[in-house]
């Protein structure tokens, strides 16, 4: 038999056991495929880390530039001085927001005042001429006073712990546009409300200022200046004189009026309330004379007020007095 064919199968074999024997410097198919995932998992992470790197680089680069700190944030940045806007009337001011007198002005009218231990100044100072005018004995004053005032630029000053405060500012041309400086209440001194509000009357007065005052002259108060903080406003509608002395709530924050009236020819009239806080006024429907047993001008009796007080801090009542005898107790509330 001829065997060749096996032979060479045979040295075939052999060869390839010698061949699989001399491969002793090339490394396994297994190392090999481990090296590749070894290397691929490198690259993996190694572009992981390229992109996370990238991130915190460009995304911080995006979060400064987008999330600058906003003006109310510290900055190293030089600050600029921004414009500065005057002080209200109701701010307390300190002394570089303290108002500063013009040169040219003089003292026209100054009073004082003090409370809580500290005196206040209100000062109408004049850009102009300074009158003053004589007035004689008459229905309203007493003996001779005198009432200076400011033809003029007017300017009226608060003035307290060495701050001084415009309250008002006004242009007069003649006498009988002037200004009158003066403490209407309780008989010519100062009344400050326990809350601290200063009640003045600065307006046109012909009396004060041109002697002018006839039967009936009213005494108003028009202006509440506030010594916790130097603001003031003006009242329009505080009750005039002829409403006469005001009775205030235990808080002074309201008060109630009997009319001025009396005597022979006496003129009836209501109960008038005032909300100092409110600048409003409020009226009884019933009238009658200010003082008890009034009568006409042949001596006829009259409905007549008594006993005005208050009952607490928003009710008022007085008796009124009928001429048959009869009594009625009218009630004024305030809401």
């Amino acid at each position: 038999m001829d065997y060749s064919n096996g032979n060479k199968l045979n040295q075939q074999g052999s060869n390839l056991e010698n061949q699989g024997q001399n491969f002793s410097n090339i490394p396994p198919q297994n190392s090999i495929r481990n090296l590749k995932i070894i290397i691929g998992v490198l690259v993996v992470l190694l572009v992981g880390a390229l992109g996370v790197a990238g991130y915190y680089i460009f995304g911080n680069k995006n979060i400064s530039q987008t999330e600058q700190p906003t003006p109310t944030q510290a900055t190293n940045a030089p600050k600029s001085n921004p414009t500065p806007t005057p002080p209200t009337k109701s701010q307390n001011t300190s002394n570089s927001e303290s108002f500063v007198v013009p040169q040219n002005a003089v003292i026209a009218n100054q009073k004082t005042v003090a409370w809580n231990g500290k005196n206040y100044t209100i000062t109408q100072y004049c850009q102009g001429t300074v009158q003053n005018q004589k007035i004689e004995v008459n229905i309203t004053y007493s003996g001779q006073m005198s009432a200076p005032f400011c033809i003029g630029n007017n300017i009226l000053v608060l003035g307290y712990n060495g701050i001084q405060v415009k309250i008002d500012e006004t242009k007069v041309d003649s006498n009988d546009k002037a200004l009158a400086l003066d403490f209407p209440l309780d008989n010519g001194k100062s009344f400050i409300t326990k809350n601290g509000e200063l009640l003045l009357k600065y307006s046109v007065d012909s009396c004060l200022t041109a002697g002018n005052c006839g039967i009936g002259q009213p005494i108003i108060v028009n202006l509440d200046i506030s010594l916790n903080n130097g603001s003031a406003r003006k009242l329009n509608n505080f009750p005039e004189s002829w409403e006469g002395e005001p009775i205030w709530n235990s808080s002074q924050t309201r008060a109630v009026f009997l009319p001025r009236t009396g005597g022979a020819g006496c003129t009836m009239g209501p109960i008038t309330g005032y909300d100092l806080q409110k600048d409003r006024v409020i009226s009884s429907i019933q009238s009658a004379c200010g003082v008890p047993k009034g009568t006409d001008v042949v001596g006829n009796p009259k409905n007549s007020w008594s006993n005005l007080q208050w009952n607490n801090d928003l009710q008022a009542s007085a008796t009124i007095s009928f001429p048959n005898g009869k009594t009625q107790v009218v009630t004024l509330d305030f809401k």
